[in-house]
């Protein structure tokens, strides 16, 4: 058989469902989506964590609208595949669309600074990491799926996404070396390195890049809540 478009746009899908993906493209769901409110809208098919206290009405009006038309797309999915018994082992495509996220990611791309932008959620900043790093993730997916259609307009979009949300603290090198949480291998897009660098083929002890660098920001946070400095310290310093 032929490959469709929208066959062709999930091949490119590796970090969230690839059906829901393939429709949004498809459907133009963000064709009229400034590039902050694009990855705010895709934020929540990576977030995995949730905060019932997210708010969305102070959101611009097409970023909510955004987010309901993908959560009706993601409904018919469902139903869809529920009527030809298609297992897949979700419950609801709108219960794993999780929107705790979106404020916050909003207010990042528009350059807040992250002690600005945590405001908009309960998370821990150890979730936050987690998050825009699979967002990271996420976004280029859809601007190698949309260059791949020939969309190279909103391909340009997503690689303005990706300089808006890829700054700062969030994604600054380590402040905590491997060996000090105990983790002696890392996973770079699918290739095991050790801790000297060199690549391995086993994946004992191998972890998600994303957990390492939200982990470690939660103990640096941890950390400095235990940090006490003395008056004598400080006028030394």
């Amino acid at each position: 058989g032929i490959v469709v478009t929208a066959g062709r746009v999930a091949a490119e899908m590796n970090t969230a469902d690839e059906i829901l993906a393939a429709e949004m493209i498809t459907r133009n769901v963000l064709q009229d989506l400034p590039p902050e409110q694009c990855v705010a809208l895709l934020s929540a098919m990576v977030c995995q964590e949730k905060d019932d206290s997210v708010d969305l009405q102070a959101m611009p009006p097409t970023l909510i609208q955004a987010f309901e038309t993908t959560c009706d797309i993601a409904e018919a999915i469902q139903k869809i595949e529920s009527s030809e018994r298609v297992p897949t082992g979700k419950d609801s495509f709108r219960q794993e669309l999780n929107p705790s996220l979106i404020p916050l990611v909003y207010h990042w791309a528009l350059q807040e600074p992250l002690v600005e932008a945590m405001q908009y959620t309960e998370l821990l900043e150890g979730s936050v990491v987690r998050t825009m790093m699979r967002l990271h993730e996420l976004v280029r997916s859809f601007k190698g799926a949309f260059k791949t259609i020939g969309s190279f307009e909103m391909s340009v979009k997503m690689e303005r996404g990706i300089e808006l949300i890829k700054r700062d603290v969030i994604f600054a090198a380590s402040l905590w070396t491997m060996p000090a949480l105990g983790i002696s291998k890392r996973r770079y897009g699918g290739t095991i390195l050790s801790g000297s660098g060199e690549e391995s083929d086993s994946d004992e002890g191998s972890v998600d890049e994303a957990d390492v660098v939200g982990t470690e920001m939660d103990t640096v946070v941890e950390e400095c809540d235990d940090v006490v400095i003395s008056d004598e310290e400080v006028e030394t310093t």
